[in-house]
């Protein structure tokens, strides 16, 4: 199934940004760079966004995989 491997490439990609953007964040954090309430909402939206494209990905994965029949 083309589409299910494009969708988990996709997904993957997201969940990877999302990664960097909570690292980057913490990096931020400790080293206290530049405005420390804009690092913490830096660090509270890639976590709203890693959680949401996780779910996301459960739920398109689960539903392809029922449809597909696997």
């Amino acid at each position: 199934m083309f589409i299910a491997h494009v969708i988990r490439v996709i997904f993957g990609f997201t969940g990877g940004v999302c990664l960097l953007l909570i690292l980057l964040s913490g990096y931020r954090i400790i080293l206290d760079l530049g405005d420390r309430t804009n690092s913490k909402t830096m660090l509270q939206w890639a976590i709203i966004g890693f959680i949401t494209s996780a779910l996301t990905f459960f739920i398109i994965d689960f539903v392809i995989s029922t449809l597909a029949g696997i």
